[in-house]
Formats: C-alpha cells, sequence, structure tokens
C-alpha cells in the first residue's frame, strides 16, 4: 500500500474535515489541545476519509509521549 501512497496529495475536502490549513509551515501536538481542532480531528469524515493525516498526527503524539 505504501508504494501507491508515493507523491499522494491529500485532497481539500480531507485538510478541511481535518482542521488543518495547507500552507502551515512545520507540525506541532500544540494544536490538539485546542477545541475546534480536535472537534475537526476527531470527527467521522476525516477518521475515516484521510488515514494519512490521522496516522500522520497518531505518530507524532506517540513520539512526543
Amino acid at each position: 500500500m505504501v508504494e501507491k501512497m508515493v507523491g499522494w496529495i491529500e485532497s481539500e475536502q480531507c485538510i478541511n474535515a481535518c482542521g488543518l490549513e495547507r500552507m502551515v509551515v512545520g507540525m506541532s501536538t500544540d494544536s490538539i489541545h485546542e477545541p475546534e481542532f480536535s472537534t475537526k480531528f476527531c470527527s467521522s469524515e476525516c477518521r475515516n476519509n484521510c488515514p494519512n493525516i490521522v496516522d500522520l498526527h497518531v505518530n507524532l503524539a506517540a513520539g512526543e509521549g
């Protein structure tokens, strides 16, 4: 599956559903504590349709402990 994902760019629908902004530089788990982000990120639309975004944030959070 990973081989098929090379060069994959998430759709605007996923970016919006998960409460992200495409032009933001850098990553942090600070936004996880914001209610608006958590609501969108935990929505079924984000979790069920945007696996790359969910995996990325889960792994980022796990790395920070």
